[in-house]
């Protein structure tokens, strides 16, 4: 199966949420995941895709575009997903620098 396959599937089941969080003093930066087990699985079925899929070696998911479907609303982060044995560079067009924040 390949991630187009598993997007399709679980097309407006499965609810993820990314959400950009620190710790209590501020310190750490981490990306939540937060879903219920189905979203838990369903991500599962999608980076073992990512793994088996052939010559395509990016998928990128984001509530504002491509798998809108599978966020839960006022989510903000999306996500790539890059398998690096592929030999190519992951790329969605120029990087977010600090002043654009």
């Amino acid at each position: 199966m390949v991630t187009d396959d598993v997007l399709a599937k679980n097309q407006h089941k499965i609810l993820v949420c990314l959400q950009h969080v620190q710790d209590l003093d501020g310190s750490e930066d981490y990306v939540l995941i937060e879903g219920d087990s189905g979203a838990f699985k369903f991500l599962g079925e999608l980076f073992t895709a990512m793994a088996d899929q052939g010559e395509s070696c990016t998928r990128a998911v984001h509530p504002n575009g491509a798998g809108m479907a599978h966020f839960v609303a006022g989510s903000d982060l999306g996500f790539m997903l890059h398998r690096n044995d592929c030999g190519q560079s992951p790329s969605l067009g120029r990087s977010r620098s600090a002043e654009d924040e």
